[in-house]
């Protein structure tokens, strides 16, 4: 009898995996938004041209619907607001025909658009007090405060400044990823970071394009100099 009720198991499994589209188990992003940023949907209805009354559908799939008439309305686009919640928003559009005897518009597949949250950035290095003669090391970590969805990566700019004034970085060292590491042989004195984050999407596109900064905490690092070789003398 288990038997029967585990082959019944499988074949319902097998039967949704091959019948239902690959939509019904994942969907790809098709535009990031963070901050502010909005994004445009412009609708194609292939070779059906809307004509004079028509009725331009747009729907957030678990919210509001927002209608335009050819003709009457300025845009038949849709613009997404600028303050979407975070996470996953689907948007459809169809056409209803003014023309009774013209056949329905099908409603599009959905377009996902993904509002990404925003973060704080965070800095921490396990030591605060380095030697200018010490061997390269891993010395300060950013940690966004809200990770960013799977796919999405943050970048990282470091910056650093002593006594008041801008260092060039290069001349502290290396950063790769959310690390930054420090050279051997860095000038003694008082070095403060900074690292800014911003969102990387790859080729998928991201409103506004200019991205959004995510400017961390500062990081504290002394760089002290290596006590000279003595030389002894006789009073």
């Amino acid at each position: 009898m288990k038997t029967k009720t585990k082959n019944l198991k499988l074949g319902i499994f097998l039967f949704l995996v091959f019948a239902l589209p690959i939509s019904a188990f994942s969907q790809t992003v098709t535009a990031y938004l963070c901050g502010t940023g909005t994004a445009t949907l412009v609708p194609d209805f292939g070779t059906y041209t809307p004509a004079n009354g028509d009725k331009i559908v747009w729907s957030e799939i678990g919210g509001a619907a927002v209608t335009y008439t050819v003709g009457t309305d300025p845009v038949l686009n849709f613009t997404t607001p600028n303050n979407l919640s975070d996470g996953e928003h689907k948007y459809t559009v169809h056409v209803i025909p003014f023309d009774q005897t013209v056949c329905p518009g099908n409603t599009s597949d959905e377009y996902l658009i993904y509002k990404l949250p925003g973060t704080t950035v965070a800095l921490a290095s396990p030591v605060d007090s380095y030697c200018t003669d010490a061997p390269s090391r891993s010395v300060i970590t950013a940690t966004p405060g809200t990770p960013p969805p799977a796919g999405v990566t943050l970048t990282y700019t470091w910056s650093a400044t002593s006594g008041g004034s801008p260092v060039t970085i290069t001349d502290l060292g290396t950063s790769a990823g959310n690390v930054f590491t420090m050279k051997s042989g860095v000038t003694a004195g008082t070095y403060i970071f900074t690292a800014v984050a911003k969102y990387d999407t790859g080729s998928v596109p991201l409103r506004p394009t200019t991205s959004c900064e995510y400017t961390s905490t500062t990081q504290t690092v002394t760089v002290t100099p290596k006590p000279g070789k003595p030389t002894v003398t006789i009073q």
